[in-house]
């Protein structure tokens, strides 16, 4: 079981450097390949970091996903 913290999230969403490598990883996840958690800070941090660079079709994605 792996911890998916805030980074691998940022990452896709900000299109950054590694951010194929932490869609293989967020693919792996939605096809039950891989097994993880994460913590309700990290949804909390998301949140509020895109709201304030104001990503919202970003954030509305993120929370329907």
């Amino acid at each position: 079981m792996y911890l998916i913290d805030t980074n691998i999230f940022l990452e896709v969403m900000l299109s950054r450097k590694r951010s194929e490598e932490c869609k293989r990883l967020l693919t792996m996840l939605r096809e039950g390949k891989i097994k993880g958690i994460t913590t309700d800070f990290t949804i909390y941090s998301i949140m509020i970091l895109l709201e304030k660079f104001n990503r919202l079709s970003e954030l509305k994605r993120f929370l329907l996903s």
